[in-house]
């Protein structure tokens, strides 16, 4: 009622300067959905073209959630890796498992970032190494809320280390057998 008798007190010049203000603030609105659309487009490409994934989680309730390329890096849907970090640490190598987790208890208590390499079980059984980085986002008292990170397949890269240190190793055991 009170806003009826607002109105229809409003002078036609100043209709008009509600109007503009109005349309003015549409078009800020407007820009900023703009950016945050392109933004987002620059995300999906960066992160499917690198096979970047992208988690979260949220720290009061475990909850995990990935992005889309979380299928991809874990070969599982979706909707399976929505879920705790209990269920989602039955992934990790069981030699892997208690640093994975101390890590990110460490960076939840503010004794750091998140850094881990790590290797994780796909559905096949095949074993996968993935790199890790997280950082824990507080609160203004400084409780951490959530950690955010992003995970990648680091297999060939430690594969390709490997088969380096390999070669290496053979050619320092063919100088000592010179040398001897």
């Amino acid at each position: 009622e009170h806003h009826k008798q607002r109105l229809s007190i409003v002078r036609h010049d100043e209709v008009g300067e509600l109007i503009d203000g109005f349309n003015r603030l549409l078009d800020v609105i407007e820009a900023r959905e703009k950016t945050l659309r392109h933004s987002e487009e620059r995300r999906l490409i960066a992160t499917k073209s690198g096979r970047v994934s992208i988690w979260e989680v949220d720290v009061a309730t475990e909850q995990l959630r990935w992005d889309e390329n979380g299928s991809l890096l874990y070969q599982q849907p979706l909707q399976k890796l929505t879920c705790t970090m209990a269920e989602w640490e039955r992934a990790v190598h069981p030699q892997d498992f208690r640093r994975v987790v101390q890590a990110y208890r460490d960076a939840v208590d503010g004794k750091g970032d998140y850094h881990q390499v790590f290797r994780i079980f796909w559905p096949n059984g095949e074993l996968r190494y993935i790199e890790s980085h997280g950082q824990a986002v507080r609160s203004a008292n400084g409780t951490a809320e959530r950690v955010i990170g992003t995970n990648w397949d680091v297999t060939e890269q430690k594969r390709i280390e490997a088969q380096l240190q390999a070669s290496l190793y053979d050619k320092e055991a063919l100088l000592k057998e010179v040398h001897h």
